[in-house]
């Protein structure tokens, strides 16, 4: 019985963790403060892989809902995030924008200017054929970068 209102306070606490993060990705996209400023980075951190689906579905609801710095900025969070399913939550969110509705530019070239730093999607199959979709589609410097180091990173290994 005692265990079981532990469990309880802890999916309660879970839950407080999560609207607090969503409320505070609000605030700071607001404020157009960078990624890793106090708190958002630091609770995603602490949430791991909770966090990575509460900011995945955040992320979902901004670009719906067209708020395009709410968006941009779980976009941010993601990438820059090393905890695992952030490179597919990212992947999911193109894959389902390619021939349907097309994101934003300001979303496009939010995921793959930080893309292009980190090896987790340069090297990730799934993310690559996904972007490569998008060819012909969108015309952007950060994407044609992306391609770019992607290309060569894959001649390389």
């Amino acid at each position: 019985m005692a265990s079981d209102r532990a469990m309880g306070g802890l999916v309660l606490m879970d839950e407080a963790s999560s609207q607090a993060l969503e409320e505070s990705i609000r605030f700071y996209a607001d404020l157009h403060q960078e990624v890793e400023s106090p708190p958002c980075g630091g609770m995603l951190r602490g949430l791991g892989p909770r966090g990575v689906r509460v900011v995945a579905e955040l992320m979902r609801d901004s670009i719906h809902e067209g708020d395009a710095s709410v968006a941009g900025y779980c976009v941010d969070l993601l990438a820059h995030s090393d905890l695992p399913g952030s490179v597919e939550a990212l992947t999911d969110m193109l894959a389902a924008a390619i021939g349907v509705a097309p994101l934003p530019d300001e979303i496009l070239e939010e995921l793959f200017d930080d893309a292009v730093q980190y090896d987790r999607f340069l090297g990730d199959p799934r993310f690559l054929s996904t972007a490569r979709a998008l060819i012909g589609r969108w015309n952007n410097s950060q994407f044609d970068q992306f391609l770019a180091v992607a290309e060569r990173r894959l001649h390389v290994n």
